[in-house]
């Protein structure tokens, strides 16, 4: 007689925190929407490709520079003060 394997499902419970979503998020986020979503609406709006296209890669390209060169990232004073190199250690659980 064929015994079956009985299988206990793991009751573990799992942890949503909030996340704060910050500029760099929505940057990460605007550009390749700005890329596709610009592009595409303006070829939509009639405009021919050769000419849409650049346009969405223009407005990708300044919203890239805006993160990068004028509102830049910092270091924070952890950063700065600390003056070690180890960071400390992020737990899974």
């Amino acid at each position: 007689m064929a015994t079956r394997n009985s299988y206990v499902a793991c009751e573990c419970h799992s942890r949503i925190e909030t996340v704060m979503i910050g500029y760099y998020d929505y940057v990460l986020g605007l550009i390749p929407g700005a890329l596709v979503g610009l592009t595409a609406f303006l070829i939509a709006a009639g405009m021919d490709l050769l000419i849409a296209m650049p346009v969405g890669a223009a407005v990708a390209a300044l919203v890239a520079g805006h993160a990068l060169f004028v509102n830049g990232p910092v270091a924070t004073e952890h950063e700065t003060a600390g003056g070690s190199a180890e960071r400390p250690r992020m737990n899974a659980d």
